[in-house]
């Protein structure tokens, strides 16, 4: 922090070389308690209720009590050793839980991750432009992006070590120094075990920064050096990946989205979690930025195609003196491009946002004016205490549903197989908190529910489901939705499962599934447990 406060003056006048210690001083509480702010709403209930989080709890929890009799994991999945670009994070995960129970470990490392987010976006800027230091704030909004409450804690810390990487990428560049590129190689090598896609985006812009900055063929060799392990890996990983069953896979391998579609997200997805009121309060702080960055962005390029020299030569001398800019355009240009889906992991186009919306900082226009500085840290610390107060609010009632769809657990055996089947769907926003909320249940009691889609697709965690899954019509990995009695395949669940829930409301569907029962064993609101009859397994 101390860092920090050194680079807040410059030669302009401004918020931070006015009264610079007193300034400083507050500035840093500032962070402080935005930092706290921002975190209270995950440590204020017991469960936090994102979307995708508690498959990779999953994962750890079967990794870890893999041969423990109670549970009876061995059974159904095996462990296999590959370097998976999603190990960082659940690693750091699986080794506080040797301190704290999983729950609170994995709290832990999303309270990192969202303080990181910030404070490392500071330093990106304060390398690269530091009068627009100011701008690290956004951050603190940005912490309850639509990838925290989804549950893509991977993302998450892949992208943090994005911006330490290209910190010490743009430090290299302007100095050679070696020990800027064995950092750009730890944190690309990070990058790899965190996210595949970050990975591949930080070896483009990479490339593309030194072709539009200072094309050198000995540069571009090194950089291919730095990412040399990380790509060694993904074709071991890719290797694995392709040789698993088909019916490991789902969806379309690519898929695109209609334009208007794509317009839409770019304004609003990133941040459009539980509730449009995130959108609202990251405009009010992104847009002091944002709009005078894309007019700044016209300007030069009007001012550049006015020139009378040719069009190959203004490109040149554009991406030369202004090549942030030039770098936001072009990954615009891919955001609309890129499919929304590849190869059955999706959100990828979404994912190219956070890169824009972090290089529009840095290439955007200071705040000149003391009073537009102020307002600025003013709306944004405003923002972040709403952000907060009514991320609160809905986690506190996504608690009393999932507080209700729990209370089942003690009705299971340990180790035995439990089919979830969903007849509501539960949404709060963008985010669907109950989708894998089944998987609590094997936390609790082990066994399995043959549903975990980490599981089913090989290669995202070192574990995965001892035998092809056998699914029914839909082939979906997910929890069964049948929505009238015809959808319910009678042999595949008598076949597969010892016990079944039932959450959601249909009376003939609901009849129709009591007839497989062997006897009803909870009923709590909308939540029915149910032992299955049994059959002989071969």
């Amino acid at each position: 922090m101390v860092a920090l406060e050194n680079s807040w003056g410059n030669k302009q006048e401004s918020l931070i070389s006015t009264q610079q210690a007193t300034i400083s001083t507050w500035i840093t509480l500032l962070i402080v308690i935005q930092s706290i702010v921002i975190v209270l709403p995950l440590w204020l209930t017991w469960h936090f209720p994102n979307q995708n989080g508690l498959l990779y709890m999953l994962a750890i929890h079967v990794l870890k009590d893999f041969n423990n009799p109670i549970y009876n994991f061995a059974q159904f999945h095996n462990k296999f050793f590959l370097v998976v670009p999603n190990l960082t994070f659940h690693s750091l995960v699986y080794f506080l839980s040797f301190f704290f129970p999983l729950t609170i470990a994995y709290k832990v490392m999303v309270t990192i991750n969202m303080v990181l987010v910030p404070v490392a976006l500071f330093y990106f800027i304060k390398a690269i432009k530091p009068e627009n230091l100011l701008y690290g704030f956004v951050g603190y909004v940005y912490s309850y992006s639509y990838f925290l409450l989804k549950g893509y804690d991977t993302f998450i810390i892949s992208f943090i070590f994005f911006l330490f990487y290209f910190l010490n990428f743009y430090r290299w560049l302007h100095s050679g120094r070696i020990k800027s590129l064995l950092m750009m190689l730890l944190f690309c090598t990070l990058i790899y075990l965190s996210h595949i896609y970050t990975f591949l985006m930080a070896f483009f812009v990479s490339l593309i920064f030194l072709f539009i900055k200072e094309f050198s063929a000995q540069k571009i060799k090194k950089v291919l050096y730095v990412f040399l392990p990380g790509f060694l890996l993904f074709a071991r990983y890719l290797y694995f990946v392709y040789n698993q069953p088909v019916e490991s896979f789902g969806g379309n391998p690519y898929k695109f989205f209609k334009l208007h579609w794509i317009i839409s997200d770019f304004f609003q997805m990133d941040m459009y979690s539980y509730s449009m009121v995130f959108v609202f309060l990251f405009w009010a702080g992104y847009g002091y930025i944002f709009f005078p960055f894309i007019k700044d962005l016209f300007q030069k390029l009007k001012q550049f195609l006015t020139l009378s020299t040719p069009l190959k030569v203004k490109i040149k001398q554009f991406a030369r003196e202004h090549p942030f800019h030039l770098l936001w355009v072009l990954l615009c240009v891919f955001y609309f491009l890129s499919p929304r889906e590849i190869l059955g992991w999706g959100k990828f186009n979404i994912r190219v946002l956070p890169f824009m919306l972090f290089f529009s900082l840095v290439a955007a226009p200071a705040l000149k004016s003391v009073r537009l500085q102020k307002l600025f840290l003013l709306t944004v610390f405003v923002a972040s205490i709403i952000a907060s107060v009514v991320l609160h609010q809905e986690i506190r009632k996504i608690n009393t549903e999932l507080n209700e769809y729990l209370s089942g657990i003690p009705y299971i055996e340990n180790g035995k197989r439990l089919l979830p089947i969903h007849l509501e769907d539960y949404k709060v926003g963008k985010i669907r908190p109950l989708n894998w909320a089944y998987n609590f249940y094997t936390l609790e009691k082990g066994g399995t529910t043959w549903r975990c889609a980490i599981f089913g697709f090989p290669g995202r965690v070192p574990v995965h489901y001892n035998q092809p899954i056998r699914m029914n019509e839909k082939g979906r990995i997910g929890a069964l939705h049948p929505k009238k009695p015809e959808d319910i395949d009678e042999e595949y669940i008598l076949d597969q499962y010892d016990y079944m829930l039932i959450w959601g409301n249909n009376e003939k569907v609901i009849a129709a599934l009591e007839k497989l029962a062997s006897e009803q064993l909870f009923i709590n609101g909308k939540l029915r447990i149910y032992k299955l009859k049994s059959k002989p397994r071969g």
